[in-house]
């Protein structure tokens, strides 16, 4: 398991309903008859080496003053109608 948006699904990783036995066995057959297993190993491994925790952090802190500009632009608007 891990965070979805980080998969790129047959490139990096596989992006499955884990529920769903049947595609759980399918995508697990089908990754053990892959020759380049190696190359997905390295994909995935450089797709998220960028992501230091200095990165996670500020991508974090980014999102939430975007929700705050948001809210508090909505908030406005109501003040607005409402005044």
């Amino acid at each position: 398991g891990g965070p979805a948006d980080l998969v790129s699904h047959g490139r990096t990783g596989y992006v499955i309903d884990t529920s769903n036995y049947i595609e759980l066995n399918n995508v697990i057959d089908r990754h053990v008859s892959r020759e380049d297993r190696k190359q997905m190993r390295i994909a995935a491994r450089d797709s998220v080496a960028p992501r230091t925790w200095d990165f996670i952090n500020n991508e974090l802190i980014n999102h939430y003053q975007e929700l705050i500009q948001a809210s508090a632009s909505k908030n406005n608007q109501i003040t607005e109608v409402v005044a």
